[in-house]
């Protein structure tokens, strides 16, 4: 039941409001359209306020890139890391302090800047003692953004396929 779920709303006297600011966002985009050369602006915070621009991707790949950027550091980053890539868009990984690394960010770092593989010899040993079969589920979900099912959220992740995969011996997938 969707009762409920939308409301109007009269929003005249707010959108009035701007209506004038609205017009400065269009003269300004328009004289930036009209300059024979692109703006040439770094990126920065304001190309994620309030949202991503679409042009983010190319206005990066103008600009000078360090040998090994910070997109090399894997997982999820501190708040206090982000907010450093954030204001320093040309941060080279070897500017960032370890302290704001996990342990693999720290070795991903290391061996990056060393022109090193890391091996995890112990790691690799172990994997190998597992003895055959080996199990692997997977599945596949469906998200919605209006819920169609009681007792969901928007966008929830909802399984709705599932399959056992069974390793039996080398190459051999059942």
């Amino acid at each position: 039941d969707y009762d409920g779920l939308l409301q109007e709303v009269d929003l005249t006297r707010e959108v009035r409001q701007q209506i004038a600011a609205v017009e400065d966002w269009i003269d300004q985009a328009r004289r930036v359209v009209a300059q024979p050369r692109m703006p040439e602006i770094e990126t920065g915070p304001q190309c994620h306020t309030p949202y991503e621009c679409g042009f983010l991707s190319f206005c990066q790949s103008q600009e000078t890139q360090p040998e090994h950027p910070t997109t090399l550091i894997p997982g999820k980053r501190r708040a206090a890391l982000v907010a450093l890539m954030e204001q320093r868009h040309d941060l080279a990984l070897q500017e960032v302090p370890d302290a704001l690394l996990s342990d693999r960010q720290r070795r991903v770092k290391h061996c990056t800047l060393r022109n090193e593989v890391a091996h995890d010899l112990r790691g690799a040993r172990a994997d190998l003692q597992h003895a055959l079969p080996h199990y692997y589920l997977d599945f596949e979900t469906v998200q919605f953004a209006v819920p169609i099912w009681k007792g969901t959220r928007p966008y929830q992740q909802i399984p709705f396929q599932f399959v056992l995969l069974r390793h039996v011996r080398n190459g051999v997938i059942e």
